[in-house]
């Protein structure tokens, strides 16, 4: 994708290959090369599609605070919110919404989270689980599970369930791994 963009020049191909490149970057543990990536990306969100803004944000704002930097990620939080909320999208605002919501939890406000995480009460589908970093149904389990009752672990664990069987359709590797690991705790 990187030797494509470049080639051609083309601002949608550049748009593309800072996402991706962010992703893959943050999926390896290169947090600062991530940052770089996902900036990019940010700054052309005129360009693209709404769903990969607001998931280049949250994967800026969840690199940055895993880099200790949690005043830049409330700020993207932030950011990220404002440009949801120009969307009419339900989908786009929850991602923002779980993605501020797994930055509080990162940030040890789990009431916050649990509070955003109660109030999910969109049904996932197919292609909500397609590939994004921030997945709010994944996010509310982890969210649950941190909360600990046996209410929400029950909860937890049936959503995980149903998301296994969705991502297992799909052939999500990187949902099923994500979805494995918090099904294991």
């Amino acid at each position: 994708m990187q030797g494509f963009a470049q080639r051609s020049g083309s601002s949608y191909a550049n748009y593309w290959q800072s996402y991706l490149n962010g992703w893959h970057q943050f999926h390896a543990c290169r947090l600062t090369e991530a940052v770089e990536s996902f900036s990019t990306a940010v700054e052309m969100q005129y360009i693209g599609y709404a769903t990969v803004i607001i998931d280049a944000y949250a994967g800026l704002a969840l690199s940055q605070q895993l880099l200790g930097r949690w005043e830049k990620a409330n700020e993207l939080v932030g950011k990220m919110l404002d440009f949801a909320g120009t969307m009419d999208d339900a989908h786009c605002l929850a991602m923002a919404q779980s993605s501020q919501a797994r930055i509080k939890l990162l940030q040890g406000d789990l009431s916050a989270a649990l509070l955003w995480a109660q109030s999910l009460v969109m049904e996932p589908d197919l292609g909500s689980l397609f590939f994004w970093l921030e997945n709010p149904w994944i996010n509310k389990s982890r969210i649950l599970l941190a909360e600990g009752s046996e209410n929400n672990l029950e909860k937890a664990g049936e959503l995980l369930q149903a998301l296994k069987e969705i991502s297992d359709k799909g052939n999500f590797i990187c949902q099923q791994r994500d979805i494995n690991i918090l099904q294991a705790l």
